[in-house]
């Protein structure tokens, strides 16, 4: 922004504190306050009408899976996260809900589904049904809602040590941050949730317990004391 056009603003609201040093705020004597996105407080009790045979819902596995929700992209970690799949022994299936683009893995390690189209509350039964989320993101990821939707389901999640997702991810508490990129160190984390249910259920309970930070009766109150304040 030009000097001018930064003259006219009273706060910045980065949605995460790596949004703010990214674009190297305070600039001047502008201040800024992290506001992050947020998600509706009744978004884990989304629900759709069940239907055993509901071809979306069917490609579903019977039993537990890992599961990743977003664009099949390189910037989103698909490659990392598939690598670090195929290592796994004993292992759940994985479910991919995105976009297929041109540059997304056109072969599948064994036990992999994508389906690329899924209404939203179908995407939220799919993460009540799962063990737990990855957020493998190799880009700075500003603040995925995806994290939050699976931390509002009870779920703990795998994620890069990158943009937004660290405010959202209490490493080793609501789940485990991984350095983006670290095939072997995204492996060992899934692997250890994998192989201990009551981590899982321990962490799990956690993340709903930090979701409410991302939930809109928390945020947008913070949103308007901004707004009154100035």
């Amino acid at each position: 922004m030009s000097r001018l056009e930064r003259s006219l603003v009273d706060m910045f609201l980065p949605v995460s504190r790596a949004v703010a040093e990214a674009n190297r705020l305070p600039v001047g004597s502008t201040p800024f306050r992290v506001v992050p996105n947020f998600v509706p407080d009744g978004i884990a009790a989304e629900q759709v009408e069940e239907d055993g045979d509901d071809p979306l819902l069917a490609k579903l596995p019977k039993g537990g899976f890992i599961l990743q929700v977003g664009d099949l992209a390189a910037d989103k970690g698909i490659h990392v996260l598939l690598q670090a799949y195929a290592g796994l022994t004993s292992t759940p299936p994985l479910v991919l809900i995105g976009r297929r683009l041109p540059e997304s893995p056109s072969a599948l390690p064994a036990g992999v589904t994508v389906i690329e189209s899924m209404p939203h509350p179908l995407v939220m039964q799919a993460w009540r049904r799962c063990l737990f989320g990855t957020v493998a993101s190799t880009c700075l990821d500003a603040c995925p809602t995806t994290t939050i939707e699976a931390m509002a389901s009870g779920k703990p999640v795998v994620g890069s040590r990158i943009g937004g997702i660290t405010d959202q991810i209490v490493d080793s508490e609501t789940g485990f941050l991984v350095r983006p990129g670290d095939v072997e160190a995204l492996r060992q984390a899934m692997a250890r949730l994998v192989a201990h249910p009551p981590l899982r259920a321990r962490m799990g309970e956690a993340a709903e317990r930090k979701a409410v930070e991302f939930k809109a009766s928390t945020v947008v109150s913070e949103i308007e004391t901004v707004y009154r304040s100035l």
